[in-house]
Order: C-alpha cells, then structure tokens, then sequence
C-alpha cells in the first residue's frame, strides 16, 4: 500500500492542473456557475481520478508480483 502512495504524490500535480482546466471549462459552458454546481463536479472529477489510479496501480501490482512467483 506504501508503493501506492509514493505514486500519488508523483499525479497530484497532474490532478491539479486538469481539476483546474475542468473549473476553466465549466466556467465557459455554464452561464452562471454557482459553489455547489462546482463542489458536484470536483466531486465527480476526483472520483473518477482516483478510481483510474487505483486501477493502474492494482493492475501493476498484479503484474509485478506475478513475476516474483
């Protein structure tokens, strides 16, 4: 579980910048944006971030520790 965070912090910078090109984006596409419209949408953001990052990293563990058997 240690590996798994050493690379999170490796992607935050990454996860910061594109959180921020979301707010851009969804500054331009909805006319009035309010706190909780960009509370959702952060929401939904980072979930699905961690989610695929996980994924990655479980599938890599898996990967790794087959060629250890």
């Amino acid at each position: 579980m240690m590996e798994y965070f050493k690379g999170r912090v490796k992607s935050y910078l990454f996860i910061i910048f594109w959180v921020l090109i979301g707010f851009g984006i969804g500054g331009l596409v909805i006319e009035n944006p309010d706190y909780k419209t960009g509370i959702i949408l952060t929401s939904i953001g980072l979930i699905i971030g961690e989610l695929s990052v996980f994924l990655t990293w479980r599938k890599n563990k898996n990967k790794n520790s087959n060629f250890d058997e």
